[in-house]
């Protein structure tokens, strides 16, 4: 894995088992989808009551999307186009503003279709995460949007 996803794992503050996790989801997707390396990586997570839950494993590429869904319990894998493809984006932010550090009650849901509307990928996530969300939004999500 790249050296920003190792790092982003470590900001974000996951667990050895968490990381062991994602490092072989990330050797079987480079498997499956025969790509070379993956530019970002980002882990949706809830906090249920004080407790962080992880959700979905997404995968970046310059064109491409890879999903993980419920990625600590399964292998549920799929991937969408992203490039010149988004026709729909939405953000939805609480306690979480551009430029500031985020808290641990900041959240950040994205909403984007893809592929004419026909495939929709969601993002929610928690604390210091939701800027890695932003960047995400920022580097793949609205530079593709097609007018």
């Amino acid at each position: 894995m790249k050296e920003n996803i190792i790092d982003y794992l470590s900001n974000i503050g996951v667990s050895e088992t968490v990381t062991k996790r994602v490092e072989l989801i990330h050797e079987e997707m480079v498997s499956l989808f025969n790509v070379k390396d993956f530019e970002e990586i980002l882990i949706c997570d809830v906090n249920n009551n004080g407790v962080r839950e992880f959700t979905s494993l997404w995968f970046f590429s310059s064109s491409m999307a890879y999903e993980c869904k419920n990625f600590m319990n399964a292998d549920d894998y799929d991937v969408t186009p992203i490039g010149s493809s988004i026709v729909y984006f939405n953000m939805v932010k609480e306690k979480f503003n551009f430029g500031e550090e985020p808290d641990l009650n900041s959240q950040v849901t994205i909403n984007a279709l893809s592929n004419n509307g026909k495939i929709t990928m969601s993002f929610h996530v928690t604390g210091v995460n939701c800027r890695y969300a932003l960047k995400i939004a920022k580097d793949y999500f609205l530079p593709n949007i097609r007018g």
